[in-house]
């Protein structure tokens, strides 16, 4: 007697491959394995990164009054603060969006603001993904409980599968 295929069992092939980015190495070669399984799959890629938005100290706490008095000063730092990682992140993206489009495969960009974590997770829920892609350091003891993970936070509370992609360059995480 011949064994049942369990095949119709498995979940369908990811088609909107979600792949976080930011400025770090590990980001780079998780964004270049997530293009070759992409390509691989024939699936969409959702390029993402996130601007992280820092709070005033006058919003932080009221009462609290900012370092520059000057309304002008202050509206123009303010602007070319706020430009400034959004114009690297976009360069970052473009630049991502033209090895996906040299590979043939499909890809889309979004640069979004806000905390890493919940503006991933709310990336991928809008944009319906199906798997996501992220570096991760790899790091263990006292350095990953200071500085947290990201990638592992991600991989807890996605709406779908997280492929987390580490370097083997024999450097210690």
């Amino acid at each position: 007697m011949a064994e049942e295929s369990t095949t119709h069992n498995l979940p369908p092939v990811a088609r909107r491959v979600l792949i976080a980015l930011d400025a770090s190495a590990e980001a780079a070669h998780a964004a270049d394995y997530g293009l070759k399984l992409a390509g691989a799959l024939s699936a969409e890629v959702i390029l993402a990164s996130v601007v992280q938005v820092a709070v005033a100290a006058s919003e932080a706490y009221p009462g609290a009054y900012p370092i520059v008095e000057d309304p002008v000063e202050e509206e123009i730092e303010t602007s070319l603060a706020d430009a400034a990682p959004e114009v690297s992140q976009r360069g970052l993206l473009d630049s991502w969006q033209e090895a996906a489009n040299r590979r043939g495969v499909a890809a889309q960009t979004v640069v979004a603001y806000g905390s890493a974590i919940p503006t991933l997770l709310e990336i991928a829920a809008e944009q319906q993904a199906d798997l996501i892609v992220c570096g991760t350091h790899a790091r263990r003891g006292i350095r990953r409980a200071v500085l947290g993970s990201v990638a592992e936070s991600l991989a807890r509370q996605a709406p779908c599968p997280v492929l987390l992609v580490r370097r083997v360059d024999g450097s210690p995480g």
